[in-house]
């Protein structure tokens, strides 16, 4: 089978810090805002000797997370908002659609599965979830040979280990305290539409680098 291998620039984008992560996440904003699917771009500006020798570490390695998603099953929902946007602003499909976006005030794909996530943890901790939810999750300050460390005094939850990395990983219980644990102050509001309010607001920025 043959395929072609083309390259062009997309764009150049500030990012908040030098590291895997905040550059794993400028990179699939700007791919999903061109509407490319992560999953078939090839590059050796990440990872480089990694990539040549086959070899998925730090941001590669993030690209193509198992506790996330596959990248092309995210690229179809997102190309499917993208449509219902362009619909509404009756554009291109040419376009760029970040703005329209911004404009509708509506989260990527990716932050609306961590809002999904964040905002069920939130109930279950709060007792407002279903039983066999509420009792997957375990505070690390509630832990006796874990209250003298650091994370005791905050809000963070225990991470239970897993054996699978494809599925154990994406078990709610797992998934749910990784979302938690990488949130900000949000996790003290008191209420849920306060929780919810202070976590868009804080994924919105995030998504679309807005300070």
């Amino acid at each position: 089978m043959s395929s072609t291998v083309s390259q062009r620039l997309l764009s150049l984008v500030e990012i908040e810090a030098v590291d895997a992560e905040s550059i794993t996440a400028a990179i699939l904003r700007e791919l999903q805002g061109h509407s490319l699917d992560p999953a078939g771009i090839l590059s050796q500006c990440y990872d480089g000797a990694s990539v040549m020798s086959e070899v998925k570490g730090g941001m590669q390695k993030l690209l193509q997370s198992a506790d996330n998603l596959p990248a092309s099953l995210i690229q179809r929902l997102q190309s499917v908002q993208n449509a219902a946007a362009r619909l509404i602003f009756n554009m291109r499909r040419s376009e760029h659609i970040t703005d329209a976006l911004i404009s509708l005030h509506w989260l990527r794909v990716p932050e609306r599965i961590i809002f999904k996530v964040a905002t069920l943890t939130f109930c279950a901790l709060h007792g407002t979830a279903p039983p066999y939810i509420t009792s997957q999750f375990t505070r690390v300050a509630d832990m006796p040979n874990r209250r003298r460390l650091r994370s005791a005094s905050s809000n963070q939850l225990d991470v239970p280990s897993f054996r699978l990395p494809t599925v154990g990983s994406r078990a709610f219980p797992i998934a749910g305290a990784k979302v938690w644990n990488s949130l900000p102050d949000v996790t003290s509001a008191p209420s849920l539409s306060t929780f919810r309010r202070h976590l868009k607001t804080h994924l919105f920025r995030c998504c679309y680098n807005i300070l």
